[in-house]
């Protein structure tokens, strides 16, 4: 894939797939191939080659089962819930992403914009960006409001010193 993400901290809890292999002291794998309920051919096809690629690696195949080379993969780590990038609105609107996934965003940079449906002559809010780093999720459906996720930001990871 051509983004990896390395996640140290969980939002899922103790509940979610990641608390349950802290608890075991095991790591996990696991992927997420689209967003918003959709999943286009491409993903699925990556993955497929990937899991091979990596059933191969791990032992489990002893030959490889797939011809296809492995793309370059830039591996992030997910920041911090603090350094997400929130809508800070005083009313419920319709959110517009002014930036896509993988792109990269600085500290101050407007990132978005909340329009007002109920009051359509305002002029929409800015969503201003906190932290830098690269997006890696961002909110779907478009209805936001105050404190409601916009974007999930990842920094390059760089591996712990031993």
């Amino acid at each position: 894939m051509p983004i990896g993400m390395v996640i140290e901290h969980s939002t899922g809890g103790d509940g979610a797939l990641i608390g349950a292999c802290r608890r075991q002291r095991v790591k996990h794998l696991s992927t997420e191939l689209g967003g918003g309920g959709t999943v286009l051919p491409s993903a699925m096809e990556m993955a497929e080659h990937g899991v091979y690629r990596l059933l191969h690696y791990i032992g489990v195949t002893t030959r490889l089962v797939t011809e296809r080379a492995p793309s370059e993969c830039r591996l992030l780590h997910r920041v911090p819930a603090r350094d997400y990038i929130y809508a800070d609105t005083s009313e419920r609107g319709l959110f517009e992403p002014l930036v896509a996934l993988g792109e990269s965003v600085a500290p101050q940079q407007v990132v978005g914009r909340i329009h007002f449906t109920s009051t359509p002559w305002r002029e929409p809010e800015p969503v201003v960006a906190k932290s830098g780093g690269t997006v890696l999720c961002r909110r779907i459906p478009a209805r936001t409001g105050r404190g409601d996720c916009v974007f999930v930001l990842g920094r390059d990871w760089q591996p712990p010193l031993c």
